[in-house]
């Protein structure tokens, strides 16, 4: 008997699954389309050595099962990337307005906020619709919001435009491309590496187009087809078959894997359990890090155009962006191979790398006053440990946790508050304001994230821990 893994119908392109395929090589076999319309449960596996000619069988007739990593590449590049890359217009921004800073913040604060928070509602939009629905509408949203904000004048209408419908666009392609994914915990490596490659990617081209064009908006018109061309790709990928929408409609495939966010997940996973204190600690650090982990990534191009010299051009602000979204992109990688091959449990990954970007915050970026050398190391050092944190979050998700549509709303908008409150931590008149009260604020939110994830995963030892002790004692008296 061989273990079965994920398999693909041969007729619709839905998977079902047995056992999980992370460090694995997956071995698939094809099953009737009769199986699969009936709860994804019975498998028809052919002999040892028909599986090959089941593989050929099957793969080709789903492009949403053989172009799954392309998908969520493409999607989380035109979605996380989206809004990785604000930074680079934040600092373009705050020569634009009188308030400086402070106002051209209040974009990318609304954009972060509608990222986060708007991920139930689109993750129960896709099991309802179909994730392909979900990413033609974010392509629409997040390229029709890039293309308004290039003609918006006021501060508010660039706020609606680039924050809001941008916002949503972004969390739209997002989440019905990877995160309602059956298989994303496997693809959380490729999307991962796409969001970071993405967002450097973005950055470099709207820096550049910025500095060859002199406007702000007429790199936003031209960026919009860019992100429209890459959103499009991923909704081609997708294909027309209901790939990812029959298992994720149900949230319990065969053998137990599952999304990331499904219904289950978005309004109740666990009963009672779920707000116990173990639960409740992992989503505080969830909380806080979606608070303190996105400042450098919005901030760090204003204070390069700021405080380093040689930096007013905004092809040189964006460097250290650069820089950190590729590093973000090669931490996937590191944090598969701790997971993998030395069998560390994801969470204390998760709590080791919030407090390593704490720790990068106190020690790299805070020093590093005027200096390109120290600045672009700290950008490396917090890429890697922002895309390991990334990776190790994708993996952690069996842990009891209160609903994601109760979580993440609250994380969206913390996110929002935080954003924006930020910009006035730097509020001086003088042309180079200090940052250390931004970065100091940034590091000790990242402390108390790596603080609340560890005791969760204490917690939760200490509580199994009990349990086994109290069976062990039934199971002896």
């Amino acid at each position: 008997m061989h273990e079965i893994q994920p398999a693909d119908c041969a007729a619709c392109g839905a998977f079902a699954y047995s056992g999980s395929t992370v460090g694995r090589r997956a071995s698939r076999v094809a099953y009737t389309h009769s199986d699969c319309s009936s709860s994804l449960s019975s498998l028809s596996a052919g002999s040892i050595g028909s599986r090959g000619r089941a593989r050929r069988r099957a793969w080709p007739a789903a492009w949403g099962g053989r172009w799954r990593p392309g998908v969520a590449f493409l999607a989380a590049a035109t979605g996380t990337g989206v809004v990785g890359a604000h930074g680079v217009f934040q600092a373009l921004y705050q020569n634009q307005f009188a308030d400086g800073l402070q106002a051209a913040a209040l974009v990318g604060a609304l954009q972060l906020g509608s990222f986060i928070a708007l991920r139930p509602l689109v993750a129960w939009t896709a099991v309802r619709c179909g994730r392909q629905a979900v990413l033609a509408a974010g392509a629409l949203l997040a390229s029709g919001g890039m293309l308004a904000a290039g003609f918006a004048a006021p501060l508010w209408q660039l706020c609606m435009a680039q924050g809001v419908l941008v916002g949503a666009g972004a969390c739209a392609c997002e989440t019905a491309g990877f995160s309602t994914d059956p298989l994303a915990r496997d693809l959380a490596q490729w999307a991962v590496a796409g969001g970071g490659i993405g967002g450097a990617a973005l950055a470099l081209t709207a820096a550049a187009l910025a500095q060859w064009l002199g406007s702000a908006a007429l790199a936003l018109r031209w960026l919009a087809l860019v992100v429209c061309i890459g959103q499009l790709a991923a909704l081609v990928l997708l294909g027309r078959r209901p790939a990812g929408r029959v298992a994720a409609a149900s949230g319990k495939p065969a053998g137990g894997v599952r999304p990331l966010i499904t219904t289950s997940v978005i309004w109740a996973r666990d009963g009672p359990r779920q707000w116990q204190a173990p639960g409740v600690l992992g989503a505080a650090g969830g909380v806080l890090h979606s608070l303190g982990a996105p400042l450098p990534l919005l901030y760090l191009p204003s204070y390069a155009a700021l405080r380093l010299p040689s930096a007013a051009r905004p092809l040189a602000s964006a460097v250290p962006l650069v820089l950190l979204c590729l590093a973000a992109a090669a931490g996937a990688p590191l944090a598969r191979a701790l997971l993998v091959r030395h069998s560390l449990r994801p969470a204390l990954l998760l709590g080791a790398t919030r407090a390593a970007l704490s720790l990068a915050l106190w020690c790299l970026w805070l020093p590093a006053d005027r200096s390109w050398a120290a600045t672009c190391t700290f950008a490396l050092f917090y890429g890697l440990m922002l895309g390991a944190a990334g990776y190790a979050q994708c993996q952690d998700a069996d842990r009891p946790a209160p609903p994601a549509a109760v979580v993440l709303p609250v994380a969206g908008a913390v996110a929002m508050a935080g954003a924006a409150a930020a910009a006035w931590l730097v509020a001086t008149p003088d042309r180079s304001p200090p940052f250390m009260p931004l970065i100091a604020f940034a590091a000790a939110v990242m402390l108390v994230a790596a603080a609340a994830t560890t005791a969760g995963v204490a917690w939760q030892a200490r509580s199994l821990s009990r349990r086994g002790t109290r069976a062990t004692v039934k199971s002896v008296t």
